[in-house]
């Protein structure tokens, strides 16, 4: 009987956070059952190894406390691959609207996105990058390891969780802002060029002209940075974990 509460206990944590991190299943129109089938096999995996750490805890006596603590462990931990996730997204919100495609928005019913035509682009071939360096197997392998940081029954939350929280939003919109800087000075660029021209030739309709170049130099900006963007996956794997783990060191105890 303990067994299969230390094994419901475990999932609790692994199901907040696969349930909420896009970075494990990005396409949300994954059929539930599928990730709840994923999760218990994963969990009885790691229940041989982290059985010892429920030696000292009565499971039967707080097993609703413990499901509790353990299933808000593993939404935080999952909030906090999404706010990274939608760095991607964020970034791709800016070129949107510096290029004025942000009125063209689309609602992507798999990933649950309501976001321009550049952002959803941006968003998805981060994540394609994301599990191409393998990025999901080392977020697992964290998870395994954050019992070690975070034991069953320790986590307590503070003030401090949230100040944290509200560091890595502003963390996650500075770098979103400085991955789109070299397409917003572009286009800041193409927008002096049609105010020069309109000047110099007032008989031009530059204003209908704006629509389609922006658009074109915004499509070849965007290709120009792709390479680059492939090689920040590396930097957003290493700002994951970083965070991560000192959120996991902030709120755990060890053992």
């Amino acid at each position: 009987m303990k067994q299969w509460l230390i094994l419901l206990i475990i999932t609790a944590r692994l199901a907040g956070f696969i349930g909420i991190s896009p970075l494990i299943f990005p396409l949300r129109g994954l059929p539930a059952a599928v990730k709840a089938f994923f999760t218990l096999i994963l969990a009885y995996l790691l229940l041989p190894v982290l059985y010892g750490k429920f030696a000292t805890i009565n499971v039967q006596a707080n097993f609703f406390p413990l499901l509790i603590s353990e299933s808000l462990i593993g939404l935080l931990l999952g909030f906090i691959t999404l706010l990274f996730a939608n760095l991607y997204l964020t970034a791709g919100q800016y070129l949107d609207l510096t290029s004025g495609l942000s009125a063209a928005t689309l609602f992507d019913p798999f990933t649950q996105i309501n976001a321009g035509l550049l952002a959803n682009f941006l968003y998805l071939y981060g994540i394609l990058n994301y599990l191409i360096a393998n990025g999901h197997h080392r977020l697992l392998t964290f998870l395994a390891i954050s019992y070690q940081f975070i034991p069953p029954g320790k986590f307590i939350p503070d003030v401090s969780l949230a100040e944290f929280l509200l560091k890595i939003f502003a963390l996650v919109m500075l770098v979103a802002l400085e991955v789109a800087i070299p397409f917003i000075m572009v286009m800041v660029i193409s927008d002096l060029a049609l105010g020069i021209l309109a000047r110099t030739a007032p008989q031009m309709n530059v204003f209908m002209l704006s629509f389609g170049l922006k658009i074109l130099l915004a499509l070849f900006t965007l290709w120009l940075l792709l390479p680059g963007i492939s090689y920040f996956t590396g930097i957003f794997l290493e700002l994951t974990e970083k965070n991560l783990l000192q959120f996991v060191r902030g709120i755990g105890y060890g053992g």
